[in-house]
Order: structure tokens, then C-alpha cells, then sequence
């Protein structure tokens, strides 16, 4: 078959190929995984026009263009007289109904989920005249689509499938040698990755890990963030549960350096209250870190319902100290491999290659 994957978006401040491409990373990986098998053609808008070919996948750099009316957009899809159309957002309902004009009948659209607000007035109208154009919806989880079944802007459950949007670039190393470079320390470790804001909740963190940690002194908890400074109750929260020696605020760290942390502990924590993907702990898990994480959506998608890891309610610090504690019991090394071979079968770039082709060809 033959793929062409593009999103609407422009990203105007990208003006060279390279820079870019290393920005999508997690994205290519599947796009060069579905290449071994099929003709891949992906189309990128950015300040800058060419064409480049790289690990299978036809790259088609053309520039920014205008959203509303992408006429010369829609004419480079046509010309590449493509079977599969994967468009990256769900929320372009007017464009979507020229794309069906402009390829015709034959190429099946696919339209990818990314975090997508359900749309109102209008545009709630709009998508649901879309709806009659696209062939299918790619969601990490089924139970993400429902609130769009249930305004019936999708008319179908039949029409939305499962695929994760990207993979890891990581893979795992001996914790020895990770170790020399975080200086991490615990037993066990753990770590969060995320915002500090309420979706991600450090607070039900923090309070579940201090519960954790008075039966587990030697526990050491490592948050890393993109705040430019944590907040001062969060601070104060650290303070007032006697866990400011067990817990360090690393603050950012470059993406390219989270592969030795991910190798350094023991289990990856998100206290998330939703998702749309879950790609730092996918990156975890790609490294062998257990996850510890709330029972939503996309996390049960990443775990299989917790085939491999542990979860817990969302907001609930008690339930999290629980699950704490049943990890604290497992055999470490055991739960370590489960994780490795369960990202490689679900998770990993050719799995998710594999359920676009199925996607593809099921509807």
C-alpha cells in the first residue's frame, strides 16, 4: 500500500530538514517501520521547500500553507495517488471535506487523535458532516473516543481503531552505566516526568510516596520537569511530609539524556488524570522501567489493563502508597523483562507500524 501521513499544522519556525525531523522523532520511527513493507510518503510544513528520502520514507517539504484552502496541499496528495491518508488532528473538518473532493473515493482517510478538544457550535456541526468523508479514527485507547461517539460526531464505533502515534528512541543499558552518569540513588527509585500542574498532580504524588517511603527509608523519588520553578506549596508539601531528603527536584533535562535516567530507575510514576498518549512512559518502558500509573485511558492502553506494571485511582495517594507497596514485593528483575517484552510486541515502532497496516486494511 501506499501511505501518505501530514497534519494541517505549520510549524513556520523550523526552516531546515534536519532540526525538524529530529523534533518528530518518536512520529518517523513509525513512519520508517510501515516503510519496510509499504511505500511511505510523509509531508511536512515547515519554512522550508525540497524533497528528502531517508530510512525508506519519502520526505516532502513544501512550506507553509494556508489552512482554510490548502489547494496546492491537497494537489500533492492527489499527485502521489496515495491508498491510506493518515491526518494528524481531528479538528480540521472544513479541510478534511476537500481532501475527499480533491483524492475521490478510493483512498481510505484515517484521521490520528492528539489531544483533540471536542469541538463546539459551528465547528460540532462541521465535523459532523466531516464524518461522512473519513473512513476510520486512530485513537491510543477505544474508551478516548467514546465522548465523540456519545455527541455523535463520529456515526460509528466501527470506525475507530487503536495506534499509538509514536515510539521510543530509547532502548536499555546496564543500570551500572547509567548510574555513573544521573548518580541516581534508592531502593528503590523512582521517577516522574511531567508538568507541574494539576493534571499531572505532583500533590497525590507526593503525599502517596511520603506514605511509601516511612515504611521504605531507603526509597528515593526523582521529579523532572519543565516548570522554571516548582511551585512553593509543592515545596512546602515536601517540607511538611518529611520527604525533602527522599525527594529531588531535577527540574528539565534534555530529551537526548533521559535515556540514562530511564535506565536508572526502578519504576516510572504518573499520577496523571489524563492523557493522550503517555509517550514518557512509553520512553520509560522502552528502557525497562515498571509503571506505576492512574488506571485512565491511554495508560491502560500502555499496559494492557496492567498486564505489565501496577495502577491506581487517579487522586487517590492512599491507593498509590498501595500500589507502592505491591511493586516493593515483585521480583524487580522479573518485572523488568515483562516490560521490555511487552513494549517490544505492543508499543515499539514495528508494532504500531503493524497496527496501522491492520487499520488500513480492516476498514
Amino acid at each position: 500500500m501506499r501511505f501518505v501521513s501530514f497534519s494541517y499544522v505549520s510549524s513556520n519556525e523550523f526552516k531546515e530538514p534536519v532540526s525538524w525531523l529530529k523534533r518528530i522523532d518518536p512520529h518517523l520511527r513509525v513512519l520508517e517501520a510501515l516503510a519496510v513493507h509499504h511505500e511511505v510518503h510523509s509531508i511536512e510544513q515547515i519554512d522550508y521547500e525540497g524533497k528528502l528520502e531517508k530510512n525508506g520514507v519519502h520526505y516532502h517539504f513544501v512550506g507553509p500553507r494556508m489552512q482554510k484552502f490548502p489547494i496546492s496541499l491537497h494537489r500533492l496528495i492527489k499527485q502521489i495517488q496515495p491508498d491510506v491518508i493518515i491526518v494528524h488532528g481531528l479538528n480540521f473538518p472544513l479541510q478534511v471535506i476537500q481532501l475527499r473532493q480533491y483524492v475521490g473515493k478510493r483512498p481510505k482517510i484515517l484521521l490520528q487523535a492528539h489531544a483533540d478538544q471536542l469541538p463546539s457550535g459551528w465547528k460540532k456541526w462541521a465535523q459532523k458532516i466531516s464524518d461522512r468523508f473519513v473512513n476510520g479514527y486512530l485513537f491510543t485507547s477505544i474508551e478516548q473516543a467514546r465522548p465523540w461517539i456519545v455527541q455523535k460526531i463520529f456515526s460509528s464505533t466501527g470506525k475507530i481503531r487503536e495506534a499509538m502515534v509514536g515510539a521510543s528512541p530509547f532502548k536499555p543499558m546496564k543500570k551500572e552505566e547509567a548510574v555513573l552518569i544521573t548518580g541516581v540513588k534508592g531502593n528503590p527509585a523512582l521517577m516522574f516526568v511531567g508538568r507541574l500542574d494539576a493534571n499531572k498532580d505532583p500533590t497525590t504524588l507526593i503525599k502517596g510516596f511520603s506514605i511509601f517511603s516511612k515504611l521504605h527509608p531507603a526509597a528515593r523519588l526523582y521529579m523532572v520537569f519543565t516548570d522554571p520553578i516548582p511551585p512553593e506549596q509543592l515545596q512546602q508539601l515536601i517540607n511538611e511530609t518529611g520527604t525533602k531528603n527522599q525527594i529531588t527536584l531535577c527540574g528539565k533535562i534534555a530529551h537526548d539524556e533521559l535515556i540514562y535516567w530511564y535506565n536508572s530507575v526502578d519504576w516510572m510514576v504518573s499520577t496523571s488524570h489524563s492523557e493522550a498518549f503517555g509517550m514518557s512512559v512509553s520512553e520509560a518502558m522502552s528502557c525497562g522501567c515498571v509503571p506505576i500509573l492512574t488506571s485512565i485511558p491511554a495508560f491502560k492502553k500502555l499496559t494492557g489493563a496492567g498486564q505489565v506494571g501496577l495502577m491506581f485511582e487517579a487522586g487517590n495517594p492512599d491507593d498509590l502508597a498501595n500500589s507502592l507497596e505491591k511493586a516493593a514485593m515483585k521480583d524487580l528483575t522479573k518485572e523488568r523483562n515483562i516490560v521490555l517484552e511487552y513494549y517490544q510486541s505492543h508499543l515499539s515502532a514495528t508494532a504500531i507500524a503493524q497496527q496501522l497496516e491492520k487499520a488500513a486494511l480492516s476498514l
